[in-house]
């Protein structure tokens, strides 16, 4: 009876986590967003590339990133937040993709916030090779987020 009860409720939190916009286990998606769009590479394996948008309804979001501990705000570092999402669009580019891909760079400002987590350093040779960027639009009260480990 006991294993039939762990089976369940792995089953449950499986399921919970498919069935909702963003996994539970993404750290940089923060509660409180109304909808969303998620473009993810459905061939991808090991090595896939995702666009999402978060929509958040309150004005008031941004406290929220402000206040988390893995966002910052832009600052002087548009270009290279751009760089990221350019690289995605390159990306969506090869793989026909290009009609999920509407992201409009022209949109960051140094007000917005963003959360990069990348397994290479800013600005070095393997940069794109494989990140997460989200992107907090404090205007428009969209989370943006890019994936790619190709």
């Amino acid at each position: 009876m006991k294993r039939i009860i762990v089976i369940a409720s792995i089953c449950i939190v499986i399921i919970g986590a498919l069935s909702g916009c963003a996994s539970l286990t993404n750290p940089g998606i923060l509660d409180g967003y109304t909808d969303c769009e998620e473009n993810l590479d459905s061939d991808g394996f090991q090595d896939y590339t995702d666009y999402c948008k978060y929509y958040y309804g309150d004005s008031k979001t941004w406290v929220q990133f402000e206040q988390s501990s893995l966002y910052e705000p832009v600052g002087e570092r548009i270009d290279l937040v751009k760089g990221y999402f350019e690289n995605m669009e390159d990306w969506m580019d090869t793989q026909e993709r290009s009609d999920e891909f509407d992201f409009d760079p022209a949109c960051i400002t140094a007000g917005d916030y963003v959360y990069i987590d990348s397994e290479y350093p800013e600005n070095g040779p393997n940069q794109y090779s494989n990140y997460d960027v989200y992107l907090f639009d404090v205007e428009e009260h969209v989370l943006y987020f890019v994936h790619n480990n190709i």
